[in-house]
This record gives structure tokens, sequence and C-alpha cells, in this order.
């Protein structure tokens, strides 16, 4: 009898532990699914829009930044990160709003409407290209979460090993080899009249040199305004002008490349320049839409830029 009892009550535990009635589970798989459907997000930031996009979750945003380039226009803008509009946020009921870390703090009207609304407010820093992958990797991991652990099994070789998404970005910002060497100092440009160049402490300087390359500029901030004297003493051997074509970002893989002598006319007076870049022919021209952007979309830049190293001569 007592080793009846003992049998009955083991099996009762399991079930409740393994959850054999199906309406049970049933009922439990519904309620998860129904929860994640619920989420609610507004991406207060154009980088965080694109990164949520590239995570599969633009279904969930309900809001975006009014300067967002990537996400569908059925999604509507609400406001900036230093000027929301409190009053559309609140007709779209989100469950999580996403900011990026920046100089200028989120207003503290938003802050206290997020608290008394249950909102959940997150920011993140996108100074760096590790900045982006530890984001892109948060964003997925908070939202997203890890696959099922197959509970059979303690061995937790295959659950470390399963890649995050920074994977695709660390596998995109890889050393280029030779064709990034024989590039030689390469100066990095966003603007041309006047212009505008991209140093130490910017994203695109980093990206440079993880391709394995050299950038010209080696000193100073991470914007930098040059006159054509100060390129003159750079003499770098190859410029990149980071030039954001306004297209439609579903069709990025399908526009033409800018030609060569496209990028000569788009430096205007510094094409006129007796620097080693000018007379090599090394220029190009970076057109991606979401170029200038802090986010994920930085993979497909660099995968431009490998190619202007192919393509430029030796």
């Amino acid at each position: 009898m007592h080793r009846t009892l003992c049998l009955l009550l083991t099996a009762i535990l399991a079930c409740l532990s393994l959850g054999c009635d199906p309406r049970a589970n049933a009922t439990a798989n519904a309620e998860t699914r129904d929860a994640a459907k619920e989420t609610r997000i507004i991406a207060l930031a154009p980088a965080l829009g694109v990164i949520l996009q590239d995570l599969g979750l633009e279904d969930d945003i309900v809001g975006k930044h009014a300067w967002d380039m990537a996400l569908g226009r059925s999604i509507p803008a609400v406001g900036t990160h230093d000027d929301p509009d409190l009053e559309a946020i609140l007709r779209l009921k989100p469950t999580h709003i996403v900011v990026q870390d920046m100089e200028t703090r989120v207003p503290e009207s938003l802050r206290r409407t997020a608290e008394r609304e249950g909102w959940t407010l997150w920011g993140f820093p996108l100074l760096t290209l590790d900045d982006i992958a530890t984001t892109t990797d948060e964003l997925h991991l908070r939202l997203v979460g890890e696959p099922a652990r197959d509970p059979r099994t303690i061995d937790p070789t295959e659950h470390l090993a399963r890649e995050r998404p920074s994977a695709r970005l660390a596998d995109a910002w890889s050393d280029r080899g030779a064709p990034a060497r024989a590039a030689g100092r390469i100066l990095l440009l966003a603007n041309v009249d006047p212009a505008g160049a991209m140093g130490p402490g910017s994203f695109h300087h980093q990206l440079i040199e993880r391709l394995g390359a050299r950038p010209a500029i080696t000193a100073g901030g991470p914007w930098q305004e040059l006159d054509h004297e100060d390129i003159l003493r750079l003499a770098p051997d190859a410029i990149l002008l980071f030039r954001p074509t306004p297209v439609d970002h579903h069709a990025v893989g399908e526009r033409p490349r800018p030609t060569a002598a496209e990028a000569m006319a788009a430096l205007r007076g510094i094409g006129s320049l007796d620097i080693p870049a000018v007379r090599a022919g090394r220029v190009a021209i970076i057109d991606h839409p979401l170029g200038l952007l802090p986010a994920s979309s930085l993979a497909e830049v660099a995968e431009e830029i490998a190619q202007a190293f192919e393509d430029w001569p030796d």
C-alpha cells in the first residue's frame, strides 16, 4: 500500500512538472504566444529601428523616429529623441521604448510617463562598432530570447556554441587582406564643400581599421573640417566619399554602383588636387542609403567598401 501511494505521488508530481494535461499545455502555449504578440515597440532612434528590423522584429514596432529611413511607411512617426510626441506615444500603447544614449538626455517628461504607464524604457550607446554589435545581441536576447534548451542533456556545448546575431557583423567587419593593404592611407569624407572627414573615434574610422586598411587621419576628433591645404598635406592614397542615396531600402542590392568617373566628379574641387588618390584614381562613393547610421546596416556598408578595394588599381 505504501509503495503504491509513493508511486501515485511520483506520477502526479511528474505530471505536474512535465505538463501531462494537454489542455493545460495548450492553454499555456497560447498564453505565451499571445504575450509575444502583445510586444509593442517604439524605436526612438533611426539606428535602433534598423537593428530591430534586421532582427526580424519590424512587425512589433508601432512607432518610429521622425527621421527614420528604414521602417515601413505605415509605422507612424512619434517625434525625436529630444522632442518626443507624448500624445502620439500614449495613443500607440507601447510596451517598450528604445532610445539611443546620447549627449542630449531623454526628456524627463518621457521618463515620467514611461514609469507611470509601465512602459519599459531602454537606452543603448551606439558610438562604436562594438556598441553596435553589443546592442544587436542585447536586443535579440531581451526581445527574442535564447532558443529552448533540451532539458534532457547537461552538455552546455551546443547551447554556448549558438551564434549571436553579431556574428554576421563580425564576419562582415573582418580583415579583407591584400586589397585593403594596397589601398594605402584612406581619407573618409562625408562632405566635400567644405570637406568633412571622419577621424579617430568615429565608427567609420574603426570600420576601415577592422577591414585591414589604414585611415589617412590618425589624430584629432571623430569629425573634422578640412580645407584643400589640409588635404594636400594629408596626401591620401585613396578617398571614400560616403554619400547615401535616398533609395528604398528594399532595393539596396539592385541599385547601380557609382562609377569611378562619377566618384571623381563628386569630389568637386578636391578632384583637381595633386594628391596620390586622384592621380591613381583610387576614389569611390559609398552610397548605401543607411551608410552614415551606427547600425547593423554597416555590414552591407563594409561589403561596399571591400568591393571598392577590389576595384581600385594596384
